[in-house]
C-alpha cells in the first residue's frame, strides 16, 4: 500500500530543525490522505507534467530585494530634505515680512517740517 497526500501548498510547514524532504502542515483538516494497492502510473505521469521546477538565485533576488529598500529609504530621505528646504524658505519669508527692520526707510519718511510747506489735501491724496 501507497500513501498519498493532498493539500493545499499554503498548509505546508517547514522548519529549520525538520530534516532534509521532511514536511509538516498548520492545519491538519486541510491534509487530506489516501491509499492505493500499488502505483497508478497515469497518476504518476499526471503528476510529472503538473510539476513545475523553478531555479532560483536566493542572492540575486535578496540583492534586489535591498536595492529596493534602499531607492525607497533614498527617495524617502530626498522628500524630507526638499521639505524642510521649502520650510525653512518659508521661514525665511515670514520672519522678512515680520521684521521692522525694512519699514525705516529715510526715502520713504517724511518729518512735520516737510509737511508745514505741502497741502493737507494734497498730501492725502499722494499717500492714497
Amino acid at each position: 500500500m501507497l500513501p498519498i497526500v493532498y493539500t493545499p501548498w499554503s498548509n505546508l510547514k517547514k522548519t529549520g530543525s525538520m530534516e532534509v524532504g521532511q514536511v509538516g502542515f498548520h492545519d491538519n483538516s486541510k491534509v487530506y490522505k489516501t491509499r492505493v494497492e500499488r502505483k497508478i502510473p497515469f497518476l504518476i505521469n499526471r503528476f510529472k507534467k503538473n510539476r513545475v521546477e523553478k531555479v532560483v538565485n536566493f542572492q540575486q533576488v535578496r540583492e534586489d530585494f535591498d536595492r529596493e529598500i534602499r531607492e525607497k529609504k533614498k527617495g524617502e530621505l530626498l522628500k524630507k530634505k526638499k521639505k524642510e528646504a521649502e520650510d525653512r524658505e518659508r521661514q525665511r519669508e515670514e520672519e522678512a515680512l515680520n521684521d521692522y527692520g525694512n519699514l525705516m526707510d529715510d526715502r520713504i519718511m517724511v518729518s512735520n517740517r516737510d509737511l508745514s510747506s505741502v497741502d493737507v489735501d494734497e498730501f492725502e491724496e499722494g499717500f492714497m
